[in-house]
């Protein structure tokens, strides 16, 4: 398992991502006790070899470096640049791809890797909202497993203004909505994967996998960064993961 995003200094339009360091310490803290799952350092190689290629050693141009999980995947798989490209530009291929250093190198010439995605970042992936969204799909050669979330109510009441309004309204249902309701509905899943499947062959759209969790609540991620509300935030974070939010002062308890 890969913690989110390569890059340390990766920025949006609202803000900056905490620490690479601290993100990947919070995902080995909430999945030490789970059984055959490794928390990956490789994130972090991949972002300081493509940084080092490009010649970049201040935090300044670092922070202007953007690296996607197309960059990772042709890390993993280098063997994929002696395939056809589906966009038809192979000229710009990652370095790393071609770039050989003492990390890399212990890396196996090839594995199959897949992808555990919910249902609404299906939907992006597909959609080509992700950098190079085509050769995610070819890299991986399909093999996706779309999990469809549920929005259910959020189990402390709304009022409390401890909450962001704008957050709340934006993450999660409310209260008097008595309906718990999918992100995706089923036909639009197979309406995708059919899209999938007339653009890039049954090959790949065949290795795509739906499956629905019935007592998988959807848990805001929004919400999560955003509230102080320890009630709510005990609810729905590992106790370690939260000790160590307070402790080192990261989202709202900065």
């Amino acid at each position: 398992m890969f913690s989110q995003h390569l890059t340390c200094l990766k920025k949006n339009k609202r803000k900056v991502l905490i620490d690479f360091k601290h993100r990947l310490a919070l995902c080995k803290l909430a999945f030490q006790d789970i059984p055959n799952v490794t928390v990956s350092e490789l994130e972090k190689v991949c972002f300081d070899n493509i940084a080092a290629k490009k010649r970049m050693t201040t935090e300044e141009d670092k922070g202007q470096l953007r690296v996607a999980l197309v960059d990772l995947l042709e890390t993993l798989i280098p063997k994929y640049e002696e395939k056809t490209s589906c966009s038809g530009d192979f000229n710009d291929i990652s370095p790393l791809a071609h770039q050989s250093t003492s990390k890399l190198s212990e890396l196996p010439t090839r594995k199959e890797y897949s992808m555990a995605l919910v249902a609404d970042t299906f939907m992006d992936l597909t959609a080509g909202k992700w950098k190079r969204s085509k050769d995610v799909v070819r890299l991986i050669e399909g093999r996706i497993l779309v999990i469809q979330r549920i929005i259910l109510p959020t189990p402390i009441h709304m009022s409390s203004n401890e909450f962001s309004k704008d957050d709340v309204s934006s993450a999660v249902i409310k209260e008097d909505d008595k309906c718990s309701k999918e992100y995706v509905s089923d036909e639009e899943l197979q309406k995708r994967i059919q899209a999938v499947k007339e653009e890039f062959g049954s090959s790949i759209s065949d290795n795509i996998r739906i499956v629905r969790i019935p007592g998988l609540a959807s848990v805001s991620s929004t919400l999560v960064r955003a509230t102080r509300n320890e009630e709510y935030l005990s609810k729905v974070l590992q106790p370690k993961v939260l000790e160590y939010i307070k402790a080192h002062q990261l989202y709202s308890f900065s």
